[in-house]
């Protein structure tokens, strides 16, 4: 974003920089195949380049001016359809902008494409849909790009634009943002409003940016999260990218993600050498890291809270309110424009059979009763106070011991070979600590396993609104540590 704006303030018209950009998509995609349906409207690209050049011109001060933005498909952009990787939702077009789309395009950016998802955003470990097919990472495309923000973190690191705008119910911004070597924030749940977005889970869905930088990052987010009226975020996140940051910083390294559980969990050493590094890194910036060990009692409490919920009472909660929401969602659709509810959908037979699952959560929620019976409040009930249990241990745990946040590598092994499904034996993610607690958590590059192509990333979790700390910590990171990967052009 800091050499888009210098070079507009050198004279470089927004048309020009966004036609470069243009460009590098064209050569891109059917390679990788990060936008829906493979294609960029380069037209309307350059008008809207020129409509800014315009804006600029009359002094118009824009947070975002001429920043190329790819969108996920399930973001609602006015005119365009979000299908949600869900090839018979290709005709759902939308009236309206999401709120959070609607306040990035009114700051100055410009759409690059919408992109690719895996169907319902339920496929967390690969990006394939049924609308667009396979996503491609632009490391090695033999791995998967994790899903399902997998479209817009492919995209942005093979410089289709600058800023990402993804999603996530359970790692959805955080998997792929690792695969990608991008900063990645799933936020505080309900800080940035999921309004005009189509849904998967209402406990756990956020939206957020995904960048090459922090600053990228903060400068986005603070745009993103004044889209909500009634959002908490008065704080000022690109003020608190300071150098220092991690000076005296108390951070609590979560040591379980590495630990060698037989038959569970199995570390690649390469990963365990990479995390290494970055506990180097911080101790040299002068931040204090205390070493949480796998049976401390605040992560033997975590697993058994999580634990508490039954695969039952999850599964009834989450399919009743996913039938819910989505048919709330598709509602709002011209009759003759597309789709209009899950049993819709189902029976057209236009979604992904076999891969991720989609089939089953379909016919399971079709066939749950509604939110109102007694036994979904109950499951729904359960979870949500099992949520909050888990979310009061971490904060107590981190206000206890004075910690500014937690952190920990992001996976514990590098991005594994297409499909991804089921994952290889002993893979752990830790994307379930931030989704099941609605706790913020930021992903930084960490740096490439098996030499250049795969990279991992390293996450810091804090406390709910407290993204400032994030941010302020991530930026004394990523100058600390800097271990972006950049990819091969496409």
């Amino acid at each position: 974003m800091a050499s888009i704006a210098a070079a507009l303030r050198d004279g470089t018209p927004c048309v020009e920089i966004i036609e470069a950009f243009a460009d590098v998509v064209v050569t891109g995609e059917p390679k990788l195949n990060a936008c829906v349906g493979g294609s960029v409207d380069k037209a309307a690209m350059r008008a809207r380049a020129a409509a800014i050049d315009a804006m600029l011109a009359e002094g118009k001060k824009l947070a975002l001016a001429c920043v190329p933005v790819v969108v996920k498909d399930n973001v609602d952009v006015a005119g365009q359809p979000t299908s949600g990787g869900v090839a018979a939702l290709r005709k759902s077009v939308a009236a309206v902008d999401a709120p959070v789309w609607a306040a990035v395009e009114a700051a100055g950016a410009v759409l690059v494409c919408k992109g690719n998802m895996p169907d319902f955003a339920a496929n967390g470990l690969n990006t394939v849909s049924s609308r667009s097919g396979q996503t491609l990472s632009a490391y090695n495309r033999s791995r998967v790009p994790y899903g399902s923000s997998g479209g817009p973190a492919v995209a942005i690191s093979a410089s289709y634009g600058v800023l990402g705008i993804g999603t996530d119910t359970d790692g959805s911004i955080q998997n792929p943002s690792s695969a990608a070597s991008l900063v990645g924030l799933r936020g505080t749940l309900g800080l940035v409003p999921t309004l005009g977005i189509l849904p998967l889970s209402i406990f756990s869905d956020v939206a957020g940016p995904m960048t090459r930088t922090v600053a990228d990052a903060a400068v986005a987010y603070q745009v993103m999260v004044n889209a909500s009226l009634a959002s908490r975020g008065s704080q000022d996140y690109v003020g608190a990218l300071k150098a220092d940051a991690l000076a005296g910083a108390r951070i609590g390294y979560l040591s379980s993600v590495l630990a060698r559980v037989p038959g569970k969990q199995v570390p690649d050493p390469a990963v365990e050498a990479l995390a290494c590094a970055a506990l180097d890194a911080l101790d040299k910036a002068g931040a204090r890291v205390t070493t949480i060990a796998p049976n401390a009692p605040v992560v033997t409490a975590l697993v058994s809270i999580i634990s508490s919920v039954s695969p039952a009472a999850l599964g009834l909660c989450g399919d009743s309110s996913f039938k819910a929401a989505v048919n709330s969602f598709l509602a709002t659709r011209p009759r003759d424009e597309g789709m209009r509810s899950v049993s819709e959908v189902y029976a057209s037979g236009e979604f992904l059979h076999g891969l991720g699952g989609v089939t089953a959560l379909l016919e399971n929620a079709i066939a749950a009763p509604p939110p109102s019976s007694g036994n979904v409040s109950a499951a729904c009930a359960g979870y949500v106070a099992a949520q909050k249990e888990a979310r009061q241990l971490l904060v107590e745990y981190l206000d206890s011991h004075g910690l500014a946040a937690f952190g920990f590598p992001t996976e514990n092994q590098p991005p594994p070979k297409l499909p991804g499904i089921p994952p290889p034996t002993g893979w752990f993610g830790t994307q379930l600590v931030s989704a099941f607690t609605g706790l913020p958590a930021m992903v930084m590059p960490m740096g490439a396993t098996l030499g250049y192509d795969t990279p991992v990333g390293w996450t810091f979790l804090g406390r709910p609104y407290d993204e400032a700390t994030l941010f302020g910590l991530a930026y004394g990171f990523e100058l600390a540590h800097p271990s972006r990967v950049v990819p091969p052009s496409p």
